[in-house]
């Protein structure tokens, strides 16, 4: 969220929605991964990132929503 939001004030621009706002959507087209719980739904699923491999909480975008 923080590059996006970067890359619209180069341009002058603000980006229109929250990072929640900006979750919901994508998980109602199908777009990322999500956790189910008994007792929630996530949007942010746990992943590890980087060389370290430290897990983290991430928007995890399907590869069927890049091709």
């Amino acid at each position: 969220m923080k590059e996006i939001n970067l890359y619209f004030q180069g341009q002058g621009l603000r980006f229109p929605v929250t990072k929640q706002m900006l979750s919901k959507m994508l998980a109602d087209r199908d777009l990322i991964e999500i956790e189910q719980s008994e007792k929630e739904v996530r949007n942010v699923v746990r992943a590890y990132v980087g060389k370290n491999s430290k897990q983290m909480r991430v928007l995890k975008l399907k590869k069927s929503a890049l091709l």
